[in-house]
């Protein structure tokens, strides 16, 4: 079993309980999705409590697997400003750093008005990134 086989196992039961799913894709990386609904209050850039732990649990899996690196794709809202999705994005960033996951590890994209915030984890070259 690969390192992200493992990681997934471990992200499972960590986030058991928790609005995410953890996902080991095909092409070898490995996917956390939370509804947007339970990232962000509607129109807010701030953090909801429940995503925050899924954020504290995604950065110490970075710590785990230290060649990983991270895309998140960070959700606006229909009808409103490209400005909210960068907002979000900046608000990821923060907390990921803050829990000493290295800024350069980190990839924010927008994805519009997207129902799901997903984060995509994957080691070195495995796995196309945006």
């Amino acid at each position: 079993m690969d390192a992200l086989a493992r990681e997934q196992q471990t992200l499972a039961r960590s986030l058991a309980g928790t609005p995410a799913v953890v996902v080991l894709d095909d092409d070898g990386a490995l996917w956390l999705e939370t509804p947007a609904a339970r990232a962000f209050a509607p129109g807010q850039a701030t953090l909801q409590p429940a995503f925050a732990v899924v954020l504290d649990q995604a950065a110490a899996s970075l710590g785990r697997i230290a060649a990983a690196r991270v895309v998140v794709f960070v959700p606006g809202e229909r009808g409103a400003s490209p400005v909210l999705s960068d907002r979000r994005g900046a608000q990821v960033r923060v907390h990921l750093t803050r829990r000493g996951v290295a800024s350069a590890r980190i990839t924010t994209v927008a994805a519009g008005d997207a129902a799901d915030l997903r984060l995509r984890m994957a080691i070195g070259d495995r796995g196309p990134l945006p």
